[in-house]
């Protein structure tokens, strides 16, 4: 149980983040159809390994109750002795385990570490960095304590179940109570707001180029008039250049009139997803800035 419940948390953060990027970090900027089936890939495919893994332990190297004993009388009889299920060829379906959940763990950190510029309305990187915080606390602590309680069956299994539990509830309470209460008290002005915020920082236009009110962007180069005019008031002060500005090309001015075309239609099918989704009860993502070019 603590495989498939580990392998299913942790798919699903991998799927929601592979998800969240795909849509944010996309220099074409298109619109992109992510459906149901793409998010669940992941999350049956960590499932199906772990489930094999446990079936094939199960049927081949079955657990079987054994009982060791401690301690005995002078006549040799047993006084104390300990049970526990085990199985002789554990060591490797548990290193498969192993491997496969870690590396499940690793995919979604790589994941989690991309979308680590996005508001945490879409990406909750600041809340699984911190139940990964806990749990690899919890191990570095219990680890060596039940190394040394393992001749102690209660205290062992006390320290066992202790570490399961912590484990499991930081990454509900990180996990989910922040997605419970963003559920039932939704601020879709702070998420758009974000989105607006991440696009305009991720899509702004370098400080080589300017937009002018008709949507014509062109790229600036420095005349001999303006680098004097510059020099003119000692490299320290703002310099005016009397110089007029260069006029774009045509091939500018082509490529410009494409790009608004471009950015109208997109703006376009923006505002109809959002119509759409507040149709539907959901919240809107948008990909382009508000702000027409």
């Amino acid at each position: 149980m603590i495989c498939v419940g580990f392998s299913v948390a942790f798919a699903s953060i991998l799927s929601k983040t592979l998800r969240i990027n795909k849509i944010f970090h996309n220099p074409s900027i298109r619109r992109i159809k992510i459906t149901a089936r793409d998010v669940a890939k992941p999350i049956f495919a960590s499932l199906a390994l772990n489930v094999l893994v446990l079936s094939l332990w199960t049927a081949l190297s079955p657990l079987h109750w054994s009982r060791e004993v401690t301690a005995v009388d002078e006549f040799n009889r047993a006084v104390t002795s300990n049970g526990i299920c085990t199985s002789e060829g554990f060591l490797p379906y548990v290193i498969i385990l192993v491997v496969g959940n870690v590396g499940l763990l690793a995919l979604a950190l790589y994941q989690v570490y991309n979308a680590r510029s996005l508001s945490t309305e879409f990406a909750e990187s600041e809340y699984i960095f911190k139940a990964l915080f806990i749990a690899v606390l919890v191990c570095f602590v219990g680890i060596p304590v039940m190394i040394i309680v393992e001749g102690e069956p209660r205290a062992y299994f006390f320290l066992l179940s202790s570490i399961i539990f912590v484990l499991c509830s930081a990454l509900l309470l990180f996990m989910f109570v922040p997605k419970i209460l963003f559920h039932f008290n939704p601020d879709k002005g702070k998420q758009k707001d974000a989105v607006r915020q991440f696009v305009s920082k991720k899509y702004s236009t370098g400080p080589s180029s300017t937009v002018d009110q008709q949507g014509v962007s062109y790229h600036r180069k420095a005349s001999a008039s303006s680098v004097a005019s510059w020099a003119s008031t000692g490299g320290g002060e703002t310099g005016v250049s009397s110089s007029p500005p260069q006029e774009p090309s045509d091939d500018i001015n082509k490529e410009n009139a494409e790009l608004k075309k471009t950015i109208e239609t997109l703006n376009a099918r923006v505002e109809s997803l959002v119509k759409e989704q507040e149709r539907r009860g959901e919240s809107s993502v948008i990909l382009v800035p508000e702000e027409k070019v």
